[in-house]
C-alpha cells in the first residue's frame, strides 16, 4: 500500500529504522527497551524494526478463537480479538546521570480486530456463515396472513347471507 512516496507495509524499514539510526548516531549512549526489556545495544532493536511489517496479519489466530458476541435484538453477531501484548514495542531514551531517562521515545503497535455481521451467524475457522432474509421468507408469512384474512372474511359474509333468509317449517306429509 502506497501513501505518497511511503509504503505503509514497510513502515519499520522506511520510517522507524532511519529514525532509530539517526538517534543512535546523534546520541551514542541511548538505552533501548524492546517489549519492556532493556537491550545492551541497538542491534536487537534494529533487527526487530527491520522485520516489522505493518500489514502482516499472519500472527492473528482463526476467527473461531476470537471472542464472540451475539445480539439477538439487533440480529447481529460480532467477533473481537485483542492481543495481550503489543506486536511492536520499542522505547529508547537518553539516560540521565542519576539513571532515569531524560527524553524518551516510544513506538507501540497493538492492533485490535473486530468483525460484525448484520445477522445471527456462526463461524468455522476463518469462514463466517450467516443467513440473509430472502424474498420468499417475507412472502410466505404475507401469503399465510392474507389467506387467513380471506378465510375469516368469507366465513363472516357467508353467515350474514345465510341468516338473512327466513327459515320455513317443513310441511308435514300427514293429512289432517
Amino acid at each position: 500500500m502506497q501513501l505518497g512516496q511511503t509504503e505503509l507495509n514497510a513502515i519499520g524499514t522506511t520510517i522507524l529504522l532511519p529514525a532509530l539510526q539517526a538517534k543512535e548516531s546523534a546520541f551514542p549512549n541511548l538505552q533501548y527497551f524492546i517489549d519492556g526489556s532493556q537491550t545492551r545495544n541497538a542491534v536487537i532493536p534494529e533487527q526487530t524494526t527491520k522485520t516489522f511489517w505493518l500489514l502482516d496479519f499472519t500472527w492473528i489466530p482463526r476467527v473461531s478463537a476470537w471472542t464472540e458476541t451475539n445480539d439477538v435484538l439487533t440480529q447481529s453477531t460480532a467477533w473481537s480479538y485483542n492481543p495481550l501484548s503489543p506486536r511492536y514495542n520499542l522505547t529508547l531514551g537518553r539516560p540521565s546521570p542519576e539513571g532515569p531517562l531524560l527524553a524518551k521515545y516510544t513506538a507501540i503497535y497493538q492492533p485490535s480486530m473486530k468483525v460484525t455481521v448484520p445477522a445471527n451467524a456462526w463461524v468455522n475457522g476463518n469462514l463466517l456463515y450467516f443467513d440473509i432474509p430472502t424474498l420468499n421468507e417475507v412472502a410466505m408469512p404475507l401469503i399465510a396472513t392474507t389467506s387467513l384474512i380471506l378465510g375469516l372474511a368469507t366465513f363472516v359474509v357467508d353467515r350474514r347471507l345465510s341468516s338473512s333468509f327466513p327459515v320455513r317449517k317443513k310441511k308435514s306429509s300427514k293429512p289432517r
